[in-house]
């Protein structure tokens, strides 16, 4: 799903397609922030990710300039692939889960 609305940012040009695509990967991922919420880091970085990702499809839909936000979206889209890789690594060696 993060991946799909990464790729929707950074790839897709119509303004409609933009929006009809992006608005429910948007939705779930608020949604998904909640249900990760015992792993503040990866929920920070899934909001991050999907707020980039909304404005540069604002952007796009507006024909703005979204340079900046390109860049924005792959730092954190890395970021919300490193703090999957910690919550997988937390989850498969029987640590207790951690809260910052």
């Amino acid at each position: 799903m993060a991946g799909t609305a990464r790729e929707i940012a950074l790839s897709y040009s119509s303004p409609e397609v933009l929006q009809t695509e992006f608005k429910p990967l948007y939705e779930k991922l608020q949604l998904s922030v909640g249900r990760f919420g015992r792993y503040p880091d990866l929920a920070k970085s899934i909001r991050e990710l999907n707020h980039c990702c909304a404005v540069a499809v604002y952007q796009k839909v507006k024909g703005g300039d979204l340079r900046e936000w390109q860049e924005d979206i792959q730092q954190a889209f890395q970021e919300f692939i490193h703090q999957c890789d910690v919550v997988k690594e937390h989850l498969t060696d029987g640590s207790p889960n951690r809260r910052s």
